[in-house]
Parts: C-alpha cells; structure tokens; sequence
C-alpha cells in the first residue's frame, strides 16, 4: 500500500482524469494508432470576436486526456506552433500546482472519512461487494481503504489501473505542454484546487463508486473508442462515448435518473460554466496570445465550453490541419 500511496502521491493531477474522463480503466493496452475518417480534424479552436480582434487578443482552445503515452508525441506541428508560441498557457489546474508534496497531503487529509466511518457505512452492499472483487484484482489490500472517501478511492483505482495499462500522468497533455512550453510562457488556471476538492466532495458517493467499479470492469473496447476518437479528433464519437450514460438516463429509475443528472452536473456542467466564464475574464482584461488546454470532455458534448463561448456571442472555429 505504501508504494500504491506514493504513485498516488505523484499522480495527484489525475485529479482532471476522475472530473473529465474519469472512465478510462480498462482491461488492455491502447491499440495502434487508428486510421482516421478525418486526418485534417484536430480538437484545436479558435475564439474570436471583434473585441479581441481590437485588443489584439489571440485564443485557442484545445481538448487534452490527461494521462497518455509517449507515442502521442510530438503532436502536429501547427498545434506545436500555437502551444509553444503562446504568451499564456492556461490549464484547468496548474499542474505544478497540482502536483506539489502539499497539496497531496491536502488531498489525503480531505479524502478520509470522519473518524468512526467506514466504507461499507455509506455505500450499498451491492457497490461494497463490486469493489472488494476490483480489489482483489488490483492487488489492494481492502483493510487499507475501508477510511477512504469513495471519490479518493476512485482515485487510487483509476491510477493504480491506468498505470498497469502502461499509461502515465508523465505522459498526459498537461505535463507535455508544461515541460514543452516556451520560457516566456506564462501559466495561469481555470479553477482552484480547492474548487475541485469542494466539487468532488459533493457528488454523489454511491453513484460515483458505482461508475468508477463498473468501468474498471468493463471491456477494454470503450477505451480503444474513446482513445482513438481522441486521438482522430472525432468530435462527436467522443461526445457519445462521454456522454452515453446520460443520453441514456430515462431508462433508469427515477431516483437514479436524479442522481446520474446531479454527477454529470458537478462534474460538467457547473465546471463548463466556471471555465468559460474564466476564459472571458482573461479576454477581458488579458493581453497576447492564449493556448487554453481543457480535457476533452469539457469541450464537446450538451453545454460544452465551445457552446457556451459561442453563446456568449464569441466565433469558436474548429481548426484543421493540412494532410
């Protein structure tokens, strides 16, 4: 469990994979590159309005996975371009942030539960029976996580499979961009820390264990679609992948429909609003060019940040690359 504790420790950023594209546990390695039906898509964009044409205010915005490989780089050299010309490099967390020994220590401090509480006190039987058998498999004592909160177990999960899937934090966007990025770039975010700790405490235990068990559990083809929809730019195969369970939420029961609806609240919707109204304060009252790395999932899908910029009266064009 120590050595479980200290990958945990330096994988804290992860923290983006459980509120943006939480499901992606697994059973196999990501498959070959894919062939894409549009080699010329990108999930770059480009903002703009009159305003920012006056002040000569430059933005991109671009979908990152936070986790990856070293075989996703380098990316096309007109995203390359962008990132390493920007003025600004803005993240949802700082990642230097995110992974300083405080703010692990913070996280776990956060993550336990009341003294005198245990797991199986907050979640159903079903879910305690589902996570024991993932633990077994996992190869985590279950002694070792009975005082955890469900959202820092999800956590510990997710890293610990991920990881045995060959996948890094080390090799996520966030961390290419930042040891890429040119020195004069500064780095700025979205939301806090502590923005993500309060959201991750206020979602649902029972419903989040339950979405994290059953994708650990699952068939390693959903990862293959969602890797390589990533990976093609496929905008809208990646917004079904994401947001399957919500399109499919009328056939559930009606106390889970409440539930499923409020997870998918705290962990888009409500974030979608707090990131695009960040983006406007820095065209607001920012200068020079900015290269806004957002998970994927924040970007695509019903009430995404692109549909609220353009809501706001902002042009948001997709931008394709030359074959």
């Amino acid at each position: 469990m120590q050595e479980t504790m200290i990958m945990f420790n330096k994988n804290i950023h992860l923290l983006a994979l459980l509120t943006a594209l939480f499901f992606w546990s697994c059973t196999k390695l990501v498959a070959a590159v894919p062939v894409c039906a549009d080699p010329q898509a990108t999930l770059l964009w480009q903002v703009t309005n009159a305003q920012m044409a006056r002040k000569g205010v430059n933005l991109h915005l671009f979908g990152s996975i936070h986790v990856g490989k070293a075989d996703f780089y380098p990316l096309h050299p007109l995203i390359e371009t962008e990132f390493r010309n920007a003025d600004h490099l803005v993240f949802e967390i700082d990642p230097a942030v995110a992974a300083s020994p405080q703010v692990a220590m913070n996280v776990q401090m956060r993550g336990m539960l009341p003294t005198g509480q245990r797991l199986q006190d907050i979640v159903s039987v079903a879910t305690y029976t589902n996570l024991q058998l993932v633990l077994a498999n996992l190869g985590i004592p279950e002694a070792s996580v009975l005082n955890f909160k469900p959202w820092l177990l999800a956590l510990l999960l997710t890293n610990v499979q991920s990881s045995a899937m060959g996948y890094s934090a080390d090799d996520g966007l966030e961390m290419y961009f930042t040891d890429h990025k040119s020195p004069h770039s500064s780095t700025l975010e979205l939301e806090s820390m502590e923005q993500q700790l309060s959201m991750l405490d206020s979602l649902n235990p029972e419903i989040f264990l339950t979405y994290t068990i059953n994708e650990i559990r699952s068939s390693s083809e959903q990862l293959d679609e969602l890797v390589n929809a990533w990976r093609c730019a496929d905008k809208e195969k990646l917004a079904a992948l994401l947001f399957a369970d919500l399109e499919n939420v009328q056939k559930l029961p009606a106390r889970e429909q409440e539930l499923v609806r409020e997870l998918y609240k705290g962990m888009f919707t409500e974030r979608n609003l707090v990131m695009a109204k960040g983006i406007e304060d820095f065209i607001d009252v920012g200068s020079g060019s900015y290269f806004v790395v957002i998970g994927a999932g924040h970007l695509v899908g019903p009430g995404s940040v692109v549909e609220l910029l353009q809501n706001q009266g902002y042009q948001v064009t997709p931008v394709s690359v030359s074959p």
